[in-house]
This record gives C-alpha cells, sequence and structure tokens, in this order.
C-alpha cells in the first residue's frame, strides 16, 4: 500500500511540475508580449500621422494632375493654389518646388493661412517632359485661427 501512495504522490508531483513550468513559461511569454507593446508605444519619434499622409496623398494628386509639373516648368502656380485653397479649412499648407534643395523654383501657400511651428512635411521627387528631375515639398498644418 504504501508503493501505490509512492506512485500516486509521484505523478502528482510531476504533474505539478509541468504545470508550474506551464505557468511560469505562459507568464514569460506575456511579459514579453507586454514590453514589446509598451516599448513600441512609447518611442520618442512621432508615428507618420495624419497630417504627414496628407502632405503625401496631395503631392501624388499635384503630380498626377501636372500642377507641380506646370510649376516647375512655366512657373505657374494656379492650379496648385486651387488644390491648396481647396482643402479643408482646418488645414493649411505650403507648396514649394525646387531644381536642387535650397534652390525654389516657385512656391505657393493656401490663402488665410499663417506659419506654425508644428507641422508635417511631405517630399517628393518627380521628373518633366524634357527629363529634368525637380524636387516638391509638401508642408501641412492646422490652422491656428480655425481650431480655436
Amino acid at each position: 500500500m504504501s508503493v501505490k501512495i509512492r506512485m500516486l504522490f509521484r505523478s502528482h508531483k510531476n504533474g505539478a511540475l509541468f504545470t508550474i513550468d506551464a505557468i511560469i513559461a505562459l507568464l514569460a511569454v506575456i511579459s514579453v508580449i507586454t514590453s514589446a507593446f509598451v516599448m513600441l508605444h512609447n518611442r520618442e519619434y512621432r508615428s507618420l500621422g495624419d497630417e504627414a499622409v496628407m502632405s503625401y496623398d496631395s503631392l501624388s494628386v499635384l503630380e498626377e494632375t501636372k500642377a507641380l509639373h506646370l510649376m516647375a516648368e512655366l512657373n505657374d502656380t494656379s492650379s496648385a493654389s486651387l488644390f491648396l485653397d481647396s482643402l479643408p479649412s482646418q488645414i493649411c499648407a505650403e507648396l514649394t518646388v525646387f531644381t536642387q534643395p535650397n534652390i525654389s523654383v516657385a512656391s505657393v501657400k493656401k490663402s488665410g493661412c499663417t506659419g506654425s511651428d508644428e507641422l508635417s512635411v511631405g517630399r517628393s521627387v518627380f521628373i518633366t517632359a524634357d527629363k529634368s528631375t525637380y524636387y516638391a515639398e509638401m508642408k501641412i498644418w492646422k490652422n491656428q485661427t480655425q481650431s480655436n
């Protein structure tokens, strides 16, 4: 009878060790996932926000509609100005086209907007029909007069 009790105790002991190992492993996995989640959300840099996405989308639209090409080749900002003025009233924007970094060809700003310290910048490179390379920079920020 003492042998049966020992075997019964051993089987429970092994099962208890297996359960404890499984619990420790589960806690370790939960700790790693939680740590990774916290680290990803506490980054010092800002992820690509709505304004940045809007600046890149706007540059794509302006390139597709040839507004960037008109600015680069003919210094014609009329279609780009119409586009900027059609943005929502709470959004301000400024578009600049460069031949080289720091050499501006044309620039246009949404009417009724003043500058801001907090802005998102999108940049794009495009090639015109005469195979010249230009750079476009779209700055977008929240309109300070509309947010009050």
